[in-house]
Order: structure tokens, then sequence, then C-alpha cells
């Protein structure tokens, strides 16, 4: 929806965590409660937050993952009310404004807090970008009235401004982003949250009011919505590639979906990111997701342990039942 109309300067009042909270069963509260509580004890004093194991034993800093945790704690936040979530988050957004690059984008870290040292890389630009986006679009929101939004993005949009610049530097013509430009791959996985940020960009603009650049990355997150389905969409096997790259820039893989990840994993975020359409491929996107549970979770059943390792895998089929209206696959 357009920035105007979506009401995000008014959400995050005060009272919202609250609001959130009572349309929420008491065991899920808690749940959420449990599970920021355990980022909490995860992130370190500088706000940085480790992926995996917490304590001396942490060697990784990955910001793509490290967002999601302060995502997290934002909703967690919202749900409870409880506001040292938000604070935390905001710790972890501070970190990762003092780690940009000069183009905005950031690099991976690695070694024992304090001491990390710089990777010199990441795994991409458009992903780190676009979720980062999306967290300050929630830290904004958590402000209160749209006078407090207004004024917190007095401080905060030169940067917002800097990572939609990392952000635009891999957008391509045809509407997709590449995962950096020193690997020229378009992924759909990428470009699901690509539209995310570009998204979270128009609000944030609009808040801020920067008409120009509200209008222009609504259009952009336009393009790039009709360029995802339509560049990956899989005519024979009526489901969604993975990847394109050059130099023929044909839709990986070549063959039908064989693994979760990355072949189902791209197809169900996709679909829990814009699904919800009606129509291609046959049946629509409730059709498409229903396959493949069938194909990746009922006739795999006894792989399940191994084969899906990583709970945010589970969490992206809840989205797309969601996203596809079928709360039961949810």
């Amino acid at each position: 929806m357009p920035p105007a109309e979506t009401g995000g300067s008014e959400r995050g009042g005060p009272g919202a965590g609250q609001e959130d909270s009572g349309h929420l069963p008491r065991a899920t509260v808690a749940r959420i409660r449990s599970l920021a509580d355990h980022i909490l004890a995860a992130q370190n004093p500088d706000g940085s937050i480790p992926v995996g194991l917490q304590g001396a034993s942490a060697q990784r800093y990955t910001p793509y993952f490290s967002t999601y945790a302060a995502l997290g704690l934002v909703r967690a936040g919202q749900v409870t009310g409880n506001r040292r979530y938000v604070a935390a988050a905001q710790r972890y957004a501070n970190w990762y404004r003092s780690h940009l690059q000069p183009d905005g984008s950031i690099h991976d870290y690695t070694g024992q807090w304090p001491d990390l040292t710089d990777t010199g890389t990441a795994d991409s630009v458009d992903s780190y970008a676009s979720t980062y986006l999306l967290l300050l679009l929630g830290l904004t929101q958590q402000q209160g009235g749209s006078r407090a939004q207004q004024q917190y993005l007095r401080q905060w949009y030169p940067i917002v401004e800097s990572v939609y610049g990392a952000l635009e530097s891999v957008y391509l013509a045809n509407g997709m982003t590449e995962a950096k430009p020193s690997y020229p791959v378009e992924y759909l996985q990428d470009n699901s949250e690509t539209w995310l940020g570009l998204q979270a960009m128009a609000r944030l603009a609009s808040i801020a009011g920067d008409r120009a650049d509200a209008t222009i990355a609504l259009m952009l997150a336009g393009r790039t919505q009709y360029a995802a389905r339509e560049t990956f969409l899989r005519d024979g096997t009526l489901d969604y590639g993975t990847s394109v790259s050059p130099p023929n820039f044909d839709v990986q893989p070549a063959g039908p979906l064989q693994t979760w990840y990355p072949d189902a994993l791209s197809d169900v975020l996709m679909l829990g990111v814009l699904g919800g359409r009606p129509g291609q491929p046959a049946g629509g996107d409730a059709a498409l997701l229903r396959s493949l549970v069938q194909q990746f979770d009922v006739q795999r059943a006894a792989q399940r342990p191994t084969d899906i390792v990583d709970t945010q895998m589970y969490l992206w089929w809840a989205m797309a039942g969601l996203t596809t209206g079928q709360p039961a696959i949810a």
C-alpha cells in the first residue's frame, strides 16, 4: 500500500505492546518473552549479537542474521510492552551503524568479543540492507506518534539514505537486485527481502517527509514484485527457480526441485513475503505451497530431523501458510 495509507506513522505508541498482547494466548506471549530474553543474554554490551553459541565461544557475527534477531526484539517489545527489548534492538542498530562501510553496506565479522575482525566481505548487499531498513522502520514506529517518529528520523534518516544507497547500487534495470557487485547472481530469496526493504524505505521516506524517495522506492518495490514472479516462474514445473546468473541468465535449477535448501526454501520464502496471488502457477500460490509441503515435508518425514536443520526454515513455512490463507499449514 502507498505509505500514506499504511497507518504506519501512528503505530508503535506506548500502549501498542499491551494492545498486541491482548490478542495472543498467554502461553504465546510467554514464549515470545523467553525467546527475547535468550537474545538479550547473547547480546554484547556494545549491541552486537553473535550468531550461534553465546558467550565466550561465540565466533561468528553476521549482520544479516543478527538483524533478524533485532527484529524479533522489536516485535517482543510490541507484544509484551517491555521497552527493554526495543532498547536492545536500538543498541544493535547503533552497532550496525557504527560498522557501515562508506557505501552503506556492511561486512561480516569474526572472533571473540570485543576483539572482532572485519572479514572484508559479506554474503550479500541486498538482503543485509533490506532487512536493516526493515529494522529501522520498526524502531521508528516504536517512537510513538507521528511527531516523535519524525524527530527520531531527523537523526537516523541520513543512515536510512546511506543503506538505501547500498541497496540501489545492486538494483538492476530488470527490477531485480544482484547479491553484491562481486557476485552478480539474482536470487529469489534475496529479492523477496529486497521487496520488504523497498517497502520499508517508502514508509521511512514518507514519515521523514521525503516524498520523492517515498514514491521512487514504492515504484521500485512494484517492479521487484513483478520481476520476481515473472523471472523465476518455471512454466514446465509450475514452481519458482532459485537464481538467475550470467552469462546465460537461465533460471536455476534446470531440473525439478530436489533439495530443501535452496530449492524449496526459495519458493516458500517468496510465498511468505509476496504470496497470496491467485492464478499462476496453476491453482495459485495456495496450491503451490500445498505441493511443496507434500514433497518436502510429508514425503520426507523420516528425514525431517536432519534434512531441515534450521528453525528459520519452518518459520518461513508458517509465514507462507498464513499469506496464502492456509492457517492449518501454518
